[in-house]
């Protein structure tokens, strides 16, 4: 398959964070629930709004961008720069996405390389937008791990959801669907015994504590947007030695999209 990326460590989550509008104020996108009454919400009839992402060290490495669980229309527009000297700004990179695909509210933007910066910041503009505001219940911006070797071909993709069915006596069907997600099967055949022991160990227990994990199986697709999930991870398998003394080590995980 292609260059996959997982991400967890989100820089929002712990740095200093402003926004030019918040009639619901931006540090709640420091929550992983990604509720849109727990978001970050513009004032009635803004739709456009920069968020400003000031991690408390100093050059950091940035890697991917995304906004997840939003209001935003696919006419929306995503800028994403990154920014060296925070009392005199320099702009080292940007980039940017346009809106969701109608049904999955998440846009992702991921950068050829790792770019190290003092704080980042995000535009969004989406004057279509009916609601006549911006609500975003979650944001990633921050490092990411590109494997050396990414998902086998035993990958799988679905979803889940909760759906009541009332069935009457002359066999009528009628189901209520309540939610539903996305889901991802990931299998690894071929990962480092370093990343093991570094980025795949810390991805790890991140994900025990609940944090949620971006998964893009092929950073190259132009379809990132609606392939990537954003949610909770738990491995569903130790890691394993496929072919014995070779430096190639398994894993299988199962991702599901944070509602």
């Amino acid at each position: 398959m292609g260059t996959t990326l997982l991400a967890w460590n989100n820089y929002v989550l712990t740095s200093g964070l402003s926004a030019t509008s918040a009639a619901m104020p931006v540090s709640n996108v420091q929550d992983e629930r990604g509720a849109p009454s727990v978001a970050w919400q513009t004032a009635a009839g803004t739709t456009s709004a920069t968020i400003t992402i000031t991690p408390a060290i100093a050059r950091a490495s940035w890697r991917a961008f995304g906004v997840f669980r939003s209001n935003l229309t696919a006419y929306a527009g995503i800028g994403v720069t990154l920014y060296n000297n925070p009392t005199s700004p320099v702009s080292i990179w940007g980039g940017g996405t346009e809106g969701p695909e109608p049904g999955f509210g998440q846009s992702i933007a991921v950068a050829d390389t790792d770019v190290i910066a003092d704080f980042c910041t995000i535009q969004i503009d989406d004057p279509q937008n009916p609601d006549g505001f911006l609500n975003i219940p979650l944001i990633f911006a921050g490092a990411a791990w590109v494997p050396l070797t990414g998902l086998s071909y035993d990958t799988a993709y679905g979803g889940d959801a909760m759906v009541d069915e009332a069935i009457s006596r002359g066999g009528q069907e009628y189901p209520l669907l309540r939610w539903e997600r996305r889901r991802g099967e990931l299998a690894f055949q071929g990962i480092r015994s370093g990343e093991v022991l570094n980025q795949l160990n810390e991805l790890q227990g991140t994900a025990r504590r609940g944090n949620n994990v971006l998964m893009v199986p092929d950073i190259t697709s132009p379809n990132i947007g609606v392939e990537a999930i954003y949610g909770r991870v738990t491995a569903t398998t130790d890691v394993g030695y496929p072919y014995g003394g070779a430096d190639r080590r398994s894993w299988r995980a199962r991702i599901t999209e944070r509602l």
